[in-house]
Parts: C-alpha cells; sequence; structure tokens
C-alpha cells in the first residue's frame, strides 16, 4: 500500500485537480463526467476551492508524493429548507483503488460532517451496479433509501441510480 495523506484542497491545487477529474473521468463509466468534460477553467476552479473554504462545504484531497490521487467533494444547499443536508462525491484514480484511500477519504469527511452541528444528513447517489462503492457505503452505516431506474446513462445503457443516506 502507498503511503497517502489528506489534507484540504488549496488554490494551487486547482491545475492539478482539473488534470485528475478530466482523467478520472475517462477512468470509470460510474461517474457523472467522462473523459476531458471537467471544462472548468484554472481560475474558475480556483474561485471554487476559495468557495469552499468560506463555507460548510468540504474539498479533500489523497496525494502520494504531492500527486492527487483521490478527491471528496460536498456541496450543501443554501436555502433554509435544506441546508442540513450534505451531498458528495468521492473518487480515486484506478490504481490507487483498494488501497483505503477512498475509506480514509469518506472516514474524515464524516467527522468533518459531524463536528459541524448544522448538518444532519449525509447524502450520496450512486450507480446501481457500482458494488464497491456500495459496499464502502454501506459498511461506514449509509442506508439505501432510494432508486430511481434508468436514470444514469453511460455507454448508450440506462442504468438505475441509487441513493444512500447516513443521519449525523
Amino acid at each position: 500500500m502507498n503511503n497517502f495523506k489528506i489534507r484540504n484542497a488549496e488554490v494551487k491545487d486547482a491545475k492539478q485537480l482539473i488534470d485528475y477529474l478530466n482523467l478520472i473521468g475517462g477512468e470509470s463509466d460510474f461517474l457523472t463526467f467522462g473523459e476531458n468534460e471537467f471544462q472548468l477553467s484554472i481560475a474558475e476552479k480556483e474561485g471554487f476551492i476559495k468557495s469552499v473554504d468560506n463555507s460548510n462545504n468540504i474539498y479533500l484531497v489523497a496525494t502520494v508524493n504531492d500527486k492527487i490521487v483521490g478527491t471528496i467533494c460536498s456541496s450543501i444547499y443554501d436555502n433554509q429548507r435544506f441546508k442540513h443536508n450534505i451531498n458528495f462525491d468521492v473518487t480515486v484514480l484506478t490504481e490507487y483503488q483498494k488501497q483505503g484511500i477512498g475509506k480514509a477519504l469518506l472516514e474524515q469527511f464524516i467527522d468533518i460532517t459531524v463536528a459541524n452541528k448544522e448538518i444532519a444528513n449525509i447524502v450520496i447517489e450512486v450507480r446501481g451496479d457500482n458494488s464497491s462503492a456500495i459496499k464502502l457505503y454501506e459498511e461506514l452505516g449509509f442506508k439505501k433509501v432510494g432508486e430511481i431506474p434508468d436514470n444514469f446513462k453511460s455507454n448508450d445503457q440506462l442504468y438505475s441510480l441509487c441513493i444512500y443516506h447516513l443521519k449525523v
């Protein structure tokens, strides 16, 4: 197993994060975007990272020798009726999967979220056949609360989108 570190995303990571997201988009059909579909400019990505610093959102990166190999990023609704909920996306480069990086990112994310007394629910949407991710979510206490058939399309095939929830 590689020695990895987890830290908050920083503005200086913007270019590397864009490259990472475009790479991982081509590695996985489970993501909502494909290869080179992540089209933010460096300035836009820097602005996004700054906005995370000034909110209750979370953006963590896992690194090996300063190379970003995994990320977890959240989004919180701004409106009063939903701001007690947090959604997230987690990714790990294929060559670094099955080494505990995704689990470590998610555990740290949950710890930070639990410490935020304004958040009551963590929600993730996952393609129904992504068994590795689903196994990890369930291991960490997430419960399946819904499924939308034929909601996710990849390579002209439709898949169910499953919704998992963790009460914090």
